[in-house]
């Protein structure tokens, strides 16, 4: 079966919950952890190949892809009103499933989710 391309480029979908349907009616190939920060919704995902993902408000901020070398880790910061900040650092380990998840720091989630 042939597709025809139209040419633009593909745009990442925030992650939804695994087992809801997303906008696209397929079920999320996600695991993801949602935490706000802030005002701010911060979710970090597995993808279906494996890669780690850090979305801040529904926007893709960064990707890690499947390595060998562990932990995966992402991080983005955060700005919050009146020029307040949070840094958000995210490391999973693939072979145990292990996530943890720091907000300056102190740690926000920690557990499977592999």
């Amino acid at each position: 079966m042939h597709e025809e391309s139209s040419g633009a480029a593909r745009v990442p979908q925030a992650p939804a919950p695994l087992g809801q349907d997303r906008s696209d009616g397929r079920d999320s190939p996600r695991r993801m952890v949602e935490l706000p920060v802030g005002h701010k919704a911060v979710q970090v995902a597995v993808a279906e190949d494996g890669a780690l993902e850090l979305w801040l408000d529904g926007c893709l901020r960064k990707r890690r892809a499947p390595s060998e070398r562990a932990p995966l880790y992402v991080w983005t910061n955060v700005e919050l009103h009146w020029e307040e900040h949070r840094f958000v650092e995210a490391r999973y380990w693939p072979r145990s499933g292990e996530l943890q998840v720091t907000v300056n720091g102190e740690t926000a989630y920690a557990g499977r989710i592999g």
